[in-house]
């Protein structure tokens, strides 16, 4: 009996199991398919969790993406997750940076590499979504184009209309502070209504932006157009970029020829155009571009004094615009003394314009053609003397009261000054280019006075009455 139980004793001991060092991987998974985070925060933990206890060290692997941007908007502590043996869960950190770039649904997604040491099941948590928010109390506004010009010239300046757009809506009305940085409201530019965004609505109405007229050549300015931000009302949102310039010219071209005394200008040829489609056969002008107030965009008239231009003022064609043309029976007096021109020193005066011819607009993205045009109408004057002594034919006195004065009239004492002659500029309309050296425009004129075209021979001069005014085509380009 006794050896019986010996022989039990041993074959219990040879059937007891031995130890299992087989390895189990387990199963790695996410506490939670998705996590919010404010974005205003210092950040999100993630939380790993084994199905088992770690039996060995390993890490676990991680990829990430989703619509916000890695190192800008937020930055993950690790791609790597080390496990300790016995550990079963795992925090990953999340830092997020409230850098204000926020747009609906923003979100970070985290997802399991497998690996040797552990297995990852499609079924369970293998990725996460970090959904990010931010708590706006005030709408993000957005500046919108309906309609207008981005690229204007200030010269001749147009109107925007705009709308402000938000994908956070306000509780109450909210009004809105437009600015055009760089630019004062009411001084450059004009708002048609106040801008305000309803309670509840996502847009404005669209509102219109006037920019008012600049007259300085060479502006180039870049104005950013959108809702002034501030912290207790609104924040960000996007802006229009405005461009205005006004660029000058090259003027190269149609300078070649300056002036023979006094350095005053340049030549340049001036012709009209005739009933028969021709230019008539036009000699020289003296013109520059004016440097004043207004500008360096502007031709200006350089007084034809002497022989200057190889043409005395009151000679055909010798004047800016040939004014003194258009007054044929004030010219045509014996021994050529005439009342344009005072006595016989008569290449000293001639109509003088008050200020700058006309301006220069450059085409948009051109700089050699553009547009002619005036600011407000330009006034040519004369000073004449008894319209009586010179009707009744006394060239006498004219010679010997001029050489008394020197040829000036208004030292004149016979004859006696009684007033003067006015030719307005009205408008102008025209055309450069300065690769092909030439202007060409059409100008209206008025003036009150009877001898004004008197005498002209409208059959072979292309000078048109149009209402109370009088038309005529030029071509200028340089001698």
């Amino acid at each position: 009996m006794k050896r019986f139980c010996i022989i039990l004793a041993i074959l219990a001991v040879a059937c007891k199991p031995s130890a299992d060092n087989r390895y189990f991987a387990p199963e790695v998974s996410f506490s939670a398919a998705e996590y919010q985070a404010d974005a205003a925060s210092a950040g999100v933990d993630v939380l790993l969790t084994l199905s088992r206890p770690a039996t060995l060290p390993f890490e676990v692997k991680l990829v990430a993406g989703g619509t916000l941007e890695e190192g800008t908007q937020y930055t993950l502590a690790s791609r790597t997750v080390p496990f300790a043996e016995g550990e079963t869960e795992k925090a990953v950190h999340i830092n997020l940076a409230d850098d204000q770039i926020w747009v609906p649904e923003s979100a970070i997604d985290i997802t399991l590499v497998p690996g040797e040491r552990y297995t990852v099941s499609p079924s369970s948590a293998c990725a996460t979504r970090v959904v990010v928010t931010k708590d706006l109390p005030y709408p993000i506004l957005n500046t919108v184009l309906l309609d207008g010009d981005l690229e204007m010239n200030p010269y001749r300046p147009g109107v925007l209309r705009l709308k402000m757009t938000t994908v956070i809506t306000a509780d109450t009305p909210l009004p809105i502070d437009l600015a055009l940085e760089g630019l004062t409201e009411g001084v450059d530019y004009l708002l048609d209504a106040p801008v305000t965004l309803p309670a509840g609505a996502t847009e404005t109405a669209p509102f219109e932006v006037t920019i008012k007229k600049k007259d300085i050549s060479g502006y180039d300015k870049t104005v950013a157009i959108g809702a002034v931000t501030r912290p207790a009302v609104y924040v960000g949102g996007t802006k229009l970029s405005l461009h205005l310039s006004d660029p000058v010219p090259d003027f190269k071209p149609l300078w070649r020829t300056k002036a023979q005394v006094g350095d005053k200008g340049y030549q340049l040829r001036q012709a009209i155009l005739q009933t028969s489609g021709e230019w008539d056969n036009g000699p020289m002008a003296g013109a520059t571009i004016a440097q004043t107030a207004e500008g360096s965009c502007y031709l200006s008239s350089v007084q034809n004094t002497e022989t200057t231009y190889n043409c005395v003022s009151i000679a055909v064609g010798g004047h800016a615009l040939r004014i003194p043309d258009f007054f044929p029976k004030l010219r045509t007096t014996d021994n050529d003394l005439n009342i344009l021109g005072y006595g016989n020193n008569y290449n000293t005066r001639a109509f003088s314009p008050a200020d700058s011819l006309f301006r220069f607009i450059l085409d948009k993205g051109s700089t050699t053609q553009g547009d002619l045009t005036i600011e407000s109408p330009r006034v040519f004057s004369a000073f004449m003397g008894s319209r009586s002594a010179w009707e009744a034919g006394s060239p006498k006195a004219w010679v010997v009261d001029s050489n008394a004065t020197g040829g000036d009239i208004f030292q004149s004492t016979s004859p006696i000054l009684t007033g003067r002659i006015d030719v307005t500029l009205e408008k102008l309309e025209g055309r450069f280019d300065l690769e092909a050296k030439e202007l060409l425009f059409t100008a209206w004129f008025s003036c009150p006075s009877e001898y004004f075209m008197d005498g002209v021979d409208l059959t072979t001069v292309g000078v048109v009455k149009e209402g109370s005014l009088w038309k005529v085509n030029y071509k200028l380009w340089p001698r």
